[in-house]
């Protein structure tokens, strides 16, 4: 078993305790770091290896990425930001702020600079299966956060077409 980070190094998960929602696990560097955001009986934490993706699969055409890891989204990206420049794949993403904060030690606007950086367009979609183009309009997303009254959006990033042949050079913020 792996998990995917910015670099090769051994994390920490936890599953928080909670079998009502068992699938949900944080992450970081050490058990001490999570500690103070699991408050059900009887966590386990572990320790498993990590990878870049880079490193790991640096020669795999990938055409579609899918990301919800708890707030840790930022240092797995970072770990594939040569496979996203090099084969601009769709990416599904969870975009859960307060998440991104503790874990991903980053704040919102950043993680979504993140992909406009990188010539992707954000896309929501909304409780009932609708997609919601917002383009490359980072404040309004966040202003439209607040409306949905809810923990975390799935949001869809899309490569900006290019002509055939060219390539993007945007660096990411990170």
């Amino acid at each position: 078993r792996l998990a995917v980070s910015n670099e090769n190094k051994t994390i920490v998960i936890s599953n928080l305790g909670n079998q009502a929602n068992y699938g949900a696990r944080f992450t970081g560097n050490t058990a001490q770091d999570l500690r103070a955001y699991v408050h059900w009986e009887n966590p386990y934490y572990e320790e498993i290896p990590a990878v870049s993706l880079d490193d790991f699969i640096p020669d795999i055409q990938i055409d579609m990425v899918k990301i919800d890891i708890e707030g840790y989204e930022p240092f797995a990206l970072q770990g594939m930001l040569n496979l996203l420049k090099k084969n601009r794949p769709i990416i599904l993403a969870e975009f859960a702020p307060s998440n991104l904060k503790i874990f991903g030690k980053i704040e919102p606007q950043e993680f979504l600079e993140f992909f406009t950086n990188l010539d992707y367009t954000i896309n929501l979609i909304d409780r009932q299966g609708q997609v919601i183009a917002y383009d490359r309009n980072i404040d309004q997303l966040i202003q439209d956060f607040g409306t949905y009254q809810t923990h975390h959006l799935d949001l869809i990033f899309l490569p900006i077409l290019l002509s055939l042949g060219e390539k993007s050079e945007s660096n990411p913020v990170w």
